[in-house]
Parts: C-alpha cells; structure tokens; sequence
C-alpha cells in the first residue's frame, strides 16, 4: 500500500535520495520570499516490523512576489513508475497551491535524457502547456582554456569585479526590489540554484553594482554558469562578454575541467555571442524547456 505524506525539516532526510542535494537543502531552510510545498510517498515492506520505503518525493517552490510556483524535483523510484504515482504527488502540490495566491505552476526540465519521452507524455495528459525551449546548455570542458577572447581586457572607466560573496545586504535589499522592473526573473542572482561557485562575481561603477555573473558548484569538477546581467546603461560596453570571460578565467585557475552555460533563449544578445563563442568547445548541447499549467485565473 502507498502512503502521501507531506514533507518539512523534520521528516525530509527519509527521501534525501529522490531529490537534487539542493533542493533537499532548501528544506531546512527558512525564506521570506517563497515558500516550499513537498510531499514524499511511501510503500509498505515485505513483512511485519519494518519501516515504510519512500519511493517517490516532489518539491515545488511558490515565488510570493510573481504569485509562481515551480516544481524544483520530481522523482519516482523505477520499479514503482507507471503506477500513478507522480500524477498523485503532483495533484498534493495543485490542492496546495489552489489555498495561496499562486496563479500558475511552472515545470522546468532538461531534454535530451532517458525519461524525457515519458516526462512530456506525463506534461501532456495532466493539462500542461505544450513545453518550450526556455534555454540552451552548452556542454563545455577545458579545451575552453584555447579560447582567444578569454584574455584580459580593460573595463570602463571606474568599472571593477568584486566577489559576489562579498555582496553588502543594503546592495542585496536593493536588487531584490528591483526584480521584475530592473532585470527579469530568470537572470536573478538570488535563485538559490545550489551552492554558489567562488567564480561568481559582480560589476560595480563605483558605488553601484551594474552587473552580475552568477555560477553554481554542481560538484568538484563542474560549475554551472546560470546568469549574466549588465545594467541597461553598459549593456552595449562589452562588459557582459567580459564578466564571462572573468568567471571563466577563475574556473580554470581553480583547475575545474566542465562547465555548462545556460543561455536563455529571450536574452537575444548573449545567445548570438554563445552560439559563436562556446559551440567551438561544447562536447553537446542540450534543451532546458518549460510547461506551464494554470492554478488560478489572474484576476
């Protein structure tokens, strides 16, 4: 028999192992901007005294600025799938989502893998939107090290980088109230991808911070390049390609052989400069595509 069971601080680590590592931490972690809603499933074992299994677990992630939710993990054990089991875990997060302000629910995935086809037939009978290509990802490992546009080149006047570890929180207060009006959701420094990477850093003129790039430690030896931001004001400067090449350069400083680059598809400027930039030295090249489903109807 399976059990539903909802998920918190207190009960998560039982299905640790059915979630990314990062999103198992965002768990046990407290945050005013959202709110996370999970539900694991259990099994029954074979004889008397022992503990139920967990065989399946989904995390979804309510923003409560955009009133939208995205489903950060979805996971069924294999001897268990095609058995209505991520379709009953899905339906917990909708009754959940239905009580809040949430208007819509976004799924995010990456294609190209063994349950992709199973994934959309799944999307496609639980009245999601068609998916899109949201973004590309660019497979890139160390021959990037032979790229000639990753020397240094001088910033603009009274430009530097900075750590973006380094971030003051009266700089951080301000960007966040500029999310949505300065710089689109996507491009975010603060989505909480997963452990920051030391490469990550920011652009200040002076006193202000104009741009940003913000990179993730998947492991020892992969960082994920998430977003690149540049002010309106120097976005036709260079800096943008130059905040790349930065991080870059300290990637491979750190001896950190792989990278993936995702470049949204609506971030016209930097798509062009990847596609020229990094297919040379991509071993492939992958789609992260988007499903909506709708929760409530905007008012």
């Amino acid at each position: 028999m399976f059990h539903r069971i909802k998920l918190n601080s207190d009960n998560g680590s039982r299905f640790q192992s059915l979630m990314f590592q990062n999103v198992y931490h965002r768990l046990n972690v407290r945050d005013q901007t959202g709110s996370i809603i999970a539900y694991g499933v259990e099994v029954d074992p074979i004889g008397s005294g022992a503990s139920r299994i967990p065989v399946g677990a989904i995390v979804a992630y309510l923003d409560l600025k955009s009133n939208v939710a995205e489903v950060l993990s979805l996971f069924i054990t294999e001897p268990y799938r095609k058995q209505g089991l991520a379709t009953a875990l899905a339906h917990e997060v909708e009754r959940d989502l239905q009580s809040t302000s949430c208007h819509s629910l976004r799924f995010v995935y990456y294609a190209g893998k063994q349950n992709t086809a199973a994934l959309e037939q799944f999307l496609s009978t639980r009245g999601w939107t068609t998916p899109v290509t949201e973004a590309l990802i660019y497979h890139v490992d160390e021959r990037i090290a032979q790229a000639a546009w990753l020397r240094e080149r001088p910033l603009p006047a009274r430009a530097t980088f900075f750590p973006w570890s380094e971030l003051s929180a009266t700089d951080e207060q301000l960007l966040r109230s500029q999310e949505g009006t300065l710089y689109e959701r996507f491009l975010s420094p603060f989505k909480s991808v997963g452990a920051l990477a030391s490469n990550s850093i920011g652009l200040r003129v002076e006193d202000h911070v104009v741009g940003w790039a913000i990179n993730y430690q998947l492991s020892a030896s992969q960082i994920l390049y998430d977003c690149i931001y540049v002010h309106p004001d120097y976005q036709h400067s260079g800096v943008a390609f130059q905040l790349l090449s930065h991080s870059i350069r300290l990637q491979l400083d750190q001896h950190i052989p792989k990278a993936l680059f995702t470049v949204n598809t609506t971030s016209h400027g930097m798509f062009t400069l990847a596609g020229r930039r990094l297919r040379p030295y991509a071993e492939r090249i992958s789609e992260k595509r988007v499903a909506y489903k709708t929760i409530r109807a905007e008012e």
